[in-house]
């Protein structure tokens, strides 16, 4: 279990090396959100898509699995827009 864990943190660690981040705010927007969901769990990690959500909230195209939050378009490092 902690191997397949350790994979998974380094999956998500290289996705968000490989693509643009999200602005600061817009990423502590998002896990704000995370943190009231009732499948968050204590340790920072997704109950439901398993992820380290601190690194997934920076990833401007992904989701939250209950689309509590939508993946976002980086136009420029200044603006970003909603893909949904």
């Amino acid at each position: 279990m902690l191997e397949k864990l350790k994979q998974k943190l380094a999956q998500t660690a290289q996705t968000v090396v490989d693509n643009i981040k999200l602005p600061e705010e817009q990423r502590n927007q998002r896990l704000e959100i995370c943190k009231t969901c009732d499948q968050f769990h204590s340790t920072d990690f997704c109950k439901l898509c398993g992820c380290y959500m601190p690194v997934k909230t920076y990833i401007p195209s992904v989701s939250c699995p209950q689309k509590k939050w939508l993946p976002i378009a980086v136009v420029n490092s200044d603006k970003t827009e909603n893909l949904d």
